[in-house]
């Protein structure tokens, strides 16, 4: 995970010079001879250049730190993995500066980075600190809209366990049925949340394929969450077996189709979130008159190829 978050910003630096229709290897290089210039004017005109050279990278470090970025970011992966993705961003940011200090005799300023960097990577002041309590999930790691939707609304679980206790203590189909949908809506709101564009483009995939690799996290993260209400519906409600079993298909559908909105409608946060809950209706219709399934899955088909065309001018970008 640390490898990944590195190359994500790695590739957000380079597609900064594209955005401005520079060739990212021109761009590199430019970069690399401001950074030398300015480097040898701070050695040369200011007055004690160790101590004033480690300030001012210091100073950088704290100005690329994102409150909303870097939350995000410890809310999807936890405060440990946070820690060594950020550790690991502040060594390659901070590594040019300390050899130009070692070049130029500045020893103890340059152990002075280094002895800080974990300190700051930890105790960072300019985010949210990484102590911060982050809750373990059952999921997999590589699905950020279950991790960080089960962080937000994790008090949905024990209630959807109590339903189901209820339901089996008083042997109520209905009970059950409320319980599996009290989850799915809230699984739906996952997908309601947009994430930057950033993290779309840098899987450098075309749209279909971004989609098939976002769709197999997504079914195994709904088997995860569904299955004590399969459980407990294959045991005390034998006899409604097969309408469960049609909840659990229409529900999947259902989710599919909300990933697709998501990206059908990007990045009108509104409309996913207003589109997605007239799809989960939809879903409820299906119980009542499973031939509903039908315009769910057209619906489903649909949404995937406009989905699809969207992506394409976000990955192509």
């Amino acid at each position: 995970m640390v490898g990944f978050y590195i190359r994500m910003r790695f590739r957000q630096f380079l597609r900064f010079f594209s955005f401005h229709e520079i060739n990212p290897v021109i761009g590199v290089v430019l970069a690399l001879l401001l950074f030398l210039g300015f480097s040898e004017a701070v050695f040369i005109k200011l007055p004690h250049p160790g101590i004033a050279y480690a300030g001012i990278a210091f100073v950088l470090l704290l100005q690329m730190q994102s409150p909303a970025a870097n939350g995000y970011l410890l809310h999807s992966v936890g405060q440990r993995i946070f820690f060594r993705a950020k550790l690991a961003e502040h060594f390659i940011v901070l590594l040019p500066f300390g050899v130009e200090l070692l070049v130029h005799g500045f020893y103890r300023e340059a152990l002075g980075l280094l002895l800080v960097l974990p300190a700051y990577s930890w105790w960072s002041f300019a985010v949210p600190r990484p102590r911060r309590f982050a809750l373990r999930t059952p999921y997999m790691r590589h699905s950020f809209e279950f991790l960080s939707g089960f962080r937000t609304y994790w008090v949905i679980y024990p209630l959807h366990l109590l339903m189901l206790v209820a339901a089996v203590l008083s042997a109520n189909i209905y009970v059950l049925l409320v319980a599996y949908f009290w989850l799915l809506l809230f699984l739906f709101t996952f997908y309601g949340r947009l994430e930057d564009a950033t993290y779309i483009w840098l899987y450098r995939a075309s749209a279909g394929r971004f989609l098939l690799r976002k769709a197999w996290p997504l079914l195994a993260q709904y088997l995860v969450s569904v299955s004590l209400f399969v459980v407990c519906g294959a045991v005390f409600f034998t006899p409604e077996l097969p309408l469960l079993l049609l909840c659990v298909v229409a529900g999947l559908l259902g989710l599919l189709g909300s990933m697709f909105l998501k990206y059908q409608f990007y990045p009108s946060e509104f409309v996913v979130q207003v589109s997605q809950m007239i799809l989960l209706g939809l879903v409820v219709l299906c119980l009542f008159s499973p031939p509903y399934l039908v315009l769910l899955v057209v619906l489903l088909t649909y949404s995937f190829f406009k989905a699809k065309s969207k992506l394409k001018a976000i990955l192509q970008c």
